[in-house]
């Protein structure tokens, strides 16, 4: 009698099941038209979402040898300033949609965001201006206050065929087990994977002349050095940090406007 119950179990669990799968639509084909892709009747959408990060090194643009080139504006946000001297990293963002219904109804919806950024302007600074006081140029603290603001944004591209890996941008990282060294400051990262053996170079942009209204290149950047070796269940990692200071606080007078100063750190 038991044997007889499982049986009629089993026999009644399997109908369900195939009234189950009975009843289910059979499934839609996905249409494609270009870049679209149809998401519902009629209705075609195209997802925008790029990312645009750069650093840049520009000296003597306009070719007349003058050792006091600046960029033509302290604010973070001012576009035009990103065609002039700096040595200093800038990203655009772009989030979007564009949708389009029948022949005759299209959409295109454009978010961008694009600034000057820093170990300090990655994160909001609400009601904040640039730090220096007015520079040596003149030039007033510009206001830094974005509203929106992008928190992270990186591109990572394997190079194929290689152990190698190249990573541009802010993420959320850190060079020591520790953490001792990290944040979210933009940075261009090269990586290299050998098995056990893993190593790592990057240059990091911590303070931008740009927005201090320094000269040249008065950054504050710093370069990363690990390399590690996995013996398990122990990891064994050796870490350099070489920082370049070449700003030492507000006073920008024109008789001593750069202040060099390195360090090293080792974890």
């Amino acid at each position: 009698m038991k044997r007889l119950t499982q049986i009629a179990m089993v026999g009644i669990f399997l109908l369900a099941v195939v009234s189950i799968a009975g009843a289910q639509q059979a499934l839609q084909p996905v249409y494609r038209l270009g870049n679209f892709l149809e998401v519902g009747n009629d209705v075609f959408m195209h997802i925008i979402a790029t990312v645009d990060a750069r650093y840049v090194t520009v000296q003597n643009r306009d070719f007349e040898q003058n050792v006091r080139d600046r960029t033509n504006s302290r604010f973070p946000s001012d576009t035009a300033a990103q065609s002039t001297d700096s040595d200093a990293a800038w990203f655009l963002n772009r989030l979007g949609v564009e949708a389009r219904y029948q022949k005759n109804l299209q959409l295109y919806l454009l978010f961008e965001h694009r600034a000057f950024v820093d170990g300090n302007t990655i994160d909001d600074r609400a009601n904040s201006t640039t730090p220096g006081g007015t520079d040596a140029f003149g030039r007033a603290p510009a206001t830094e206050n974005p509203g929106f603001h992008t928190e992270r944004y990186w591109i990572d591209y394997k190079f194929a065929g290689t152990p190698l890996r190249m990573r541009v941008g802010a993420d959320l990282w850190n060079v020591d087990q520790a953490g001792l060294v990290g944040d979210d400051d933009p940075r261009i990262a090269l990586f290299g994977d050998f098995g056990n053996l893993d190593v790592m170079a990057a240059a990091v942009m911590q303070y931008s002349a740009q927005r201090l209204g320094l000269e040249d290149n008065n950054n504050l950047i710093y370069y990363t050095f690990s390399a590690g070796y996995n013996l398990r269940p122990h990891r064994f990692q050796f870490d350099v940090v070489y920082m370049r200071d070449r700003f030492a606080g507000a006073d920008l007078s024109t008789t001593a406007n750069r202040v060099t100063g390195n360090g090293v750190l080792y974890t």
